[in-house]
């Protein structure tokens, strides 16, 4: 089974193996062709393909696509899941056929477990209408997936969102004109998916956590603080005593599972083997351990393409929660790639690689983006961060926004090459009550190595920090705007 991807605009069977043609001209750009190759030094593991990167005319492109990761050819089995409210699938069904198509995520990953087979899921997203909430998707039986084989799940019909929510009844709130409310335990963050944020990218519209108001009991302050919620467009609030959750939407609209979307204290995505994973086309939402957190492995690799992994929480940090939690969160595994992802408004960092134990991780992120991570109270928060001897590649990402250093690194050892990468506008960690300035790129707290090969700082105070102790910044082509201190050097 060919699952080749056209990266070029040329059909499958004419997309040229660039791996033995590095003097191919990609079609759609315009300029010198120019071959980016591993700088000196740079000790990025035998084990796995050489990764060369390839511009033209300020476009990026990797030397190998998501399809060349993996063997597709072993996945032998098909399953297909579709949670449609009408006409759906069962999840008593067998699955490998879409007339005995399951219903939820998890199940069919059980199945393909018991089947002992590789398995191929394709998940129905009829145009995007259908949300896998929280009993539909990977979590439906709130366990970790310790899958013994390996897996590919694509959405097929337009993109899929899942994640760590719950289908809502809302009612209207007794003598009060704005609020609904609804009972739910352990909500961590609520969003408003049908009010895009122009100041966020457009992405989901976060409900303002409205504080319980001073009285001479429960049922006064509940009042008192209801009371500030019906004159706040945009509040949340819950009641501690009975676990109702207060909303007042935007636009004074009456509350559905459309507009009120409760991220609770559930896990995301918990991949917890040594098995290989590809996922296609979802949105991830949610998590109380990221979106999606990879640890137990030690040479599968993790692959995503064209997902977003956006909004995760550990602790309710509006009413007071220290806890938070990283969109990707890359412990034991082989090697972490991701291609055209989105990792936007978690907690803490957007994308971060660490080790487990003796298992040192791998990263290749080739035209992503991280926007906006990081909630007060956390510090240093980064778009992509890799500690502890991490060894990874970047190619054409966008960091930006993030409270903290956008591209921010530490640890002996760590090492990250990053080509046609640019750090966005940050204040750093100062909004979250931190001290960093150096928004930009960074390495520090260690001789972590950094090689720059024709990035871009904008909007940053400090476009590239060299730290000390050891760490080092190597610059090729580099244009900023920011300052450049501490170690930072030319290479060629």
């Amino acid at each position: 089974m060919s699952m080749s991807r056209d990266r070029t605009g040329l059909s499958p069977e004419k997309l040229p193996d660039w791996r033995q043609n590095t003097t191919f001209t990609p079609p759609d750009a315009v300029g010198a062709f120019k071959e980016h190759r591993q700088p000196s030094g740079f000790n990025w593991p035998d084990r796995l393909p050489q990764i060369r990167a390839y511009s033209q005319g300020g476009k990026y492109w990797c030397s190998h696509g998501p399809e060349d990761l993996l063997d597709f050819d072993r996945f032998t089995q098909t399953m297909y899941v579709d949670c449609s409210a009408t006409g759906g699938g069962n999840d008593a069904n067998s699955g490998t056929t879409w007339a005995n198509r399951k219903s939820s995520i998890g199940n069919a990953r059980r199945a393909a477990d018991a089947s002992n087979t590789p398995t191929r899921i394709l998940l129905y997203a009829k145009g995007g209408e259908i949300n896998y909430a929280r009993l539909k998707s990977f979590l439906d039986d709130s366990t970790d997936a310790n899958s013994k084989v390996p897996l590919l799940i694509e959405a097929m019909e337009g993109r899929l969102r899942t994640g760590n929510y719950d289908v809502l009844a809302y009612a209207k709130t007794a003598g009060f004109t704005n609020i609904w409310e609804t009972v739910r335990t352990n909500a961590f963050r609520a969003f408003n998916p049908a009010f895009p944020d122009i100041a966020q990218g457009n992405l989901y519209k976060e409900y303002k956590w409205v504080p319980a108001q001073a009285g001479a009991d429960a049922a006064a302050i509940l009042a008192a603080t209801l009371a500030l919620l019906d004159a706040t467009e945009g509040g949340w609030y819950i009641d501690p005593a009975t676990n109702k959750n207060y909303v007042h939407c935007h636009g004074h609209e009456a509350a559905t599972n459309d507009n009120v979307r409760i991220y609770l204290s559930t896990g995301g995505l918990n991949w917890s083997c040594n098995q290989d994973l590809f996922i296609r086309g979802l949105d991830l939402e949610g998590g109380v351990n990221g979106n999606l957190r990879a640890k137990g492995g030690s040479t599968n690799m993790v692959v995503l393409d064209n997902c977003t992994l956006r909004y995760a929480a550990s602790g309710n940090t509006a009413n007071g929660s220290a806890s938070v939690v990283d969109a990707a969160q890359i412990l034991g595994t082989g090697l972490f790639a991701a291609y055209n992802t989105r990792f936007d408004m978690a907690s803490k960092d957007g994308v971060n690689l660490h080790a487990e134990g003796s298992v040192i991780p791998s990263g290749l992120l080739v035209n992503c983006s991280a926007f906006r991570n990081g909630l007060s109270p956390s510090q240093s928060n980064n778009g992509f961060t890799c500690h502890d001897g991490v060894k990874a590649i970047s190619i054409g990402c966008t960091w930006t926004g993030n409270r903290g250093t956008n591209s921010g690194h530490v640890s002996d050892g760590t090492q990250v090459w990053s080509v046609g990468d640019t750090a966005g506008a940050s204040p750093g960690d100062i909004p979250t009550g931190g001290a960093i300035n150096w928004a930009g790129f960074g390495v520090w707290s260690g001789a972590a190595t950094m090689w720059l090969d024709s990035c871009h700082d904008v909007g940053c105070e400090i476009g590239v920090y060299g730290g000390s102790g050891g760490g080092t910044i190597y610059l090729r082509n580099h244009r900023g705007t920011g300052k450049r201190t501490g170690n930072v050097l030319s290479y060629q």
